[in-house]
């Protein structure tokens, strides 16, 4: 049986490209809420091991994604942008082979995704894969 481990990043953009994102969308979104936002994005990391990460092999993995330990979902109104279900990221082949690499032999996936938070206001399913495409093609 697989255990999963759920790792909060950080900024998944650089300042420019979360300004040119929020430009993008303030465009389509801001109108439709009636105020400007901002929005705060950070990658989010799931991985998948034979057994409970803890002690040394979780502040191995830590320290290696600079990201900390996440148990609870945020608050506030989130959208996760993850890969297609049923697929493996190039990104994902790479960062588990480091991961084994470093001696974290029972991870056998790493994923990332991105969680972005937006006001309640502006999630609805036109606005939700508005924002999905363009946090996609700011990562590549």
């Amino acid at each position: 049986m697989s255990e999963f481990t759920c790792l909060l990043g950080g900024a998944a953009f650089s300042e420019f490209q979360r300004l040119k994102l929020e430009q993008g969308l303030s465009t389509h979104i801001g109108t439709r809420i009636g105020r400007d936002f901002q929005l705060a994005a950070k990658f989010i990391y799931f991985i998948e091991s034979s057994q409970a990460l803890a002690g040394e092999d979780l502040q191995k993995l830590e320290s290696l994604l600079r990201a900390r330990r996440t148990s609870q979902s945020p608050n506030e109104t989130v959208l996760l942008v993850v890969p297609r279900f049923g697929t493996q990221s190039p990104w994902s082949s790479k960062a588990t082979d480091i991961a084994r690499r470093c001696g974290l032999r029972t991870i056998s996936r790493i994923e990332r995704g991105t969680l972005l938070r937006l006001p309640a206001e502006a999630f609805n399913s036109r606005n939700k894969a508005a924002i999905g495409r363009a946090s996609c093609r700011e990562r590549v």
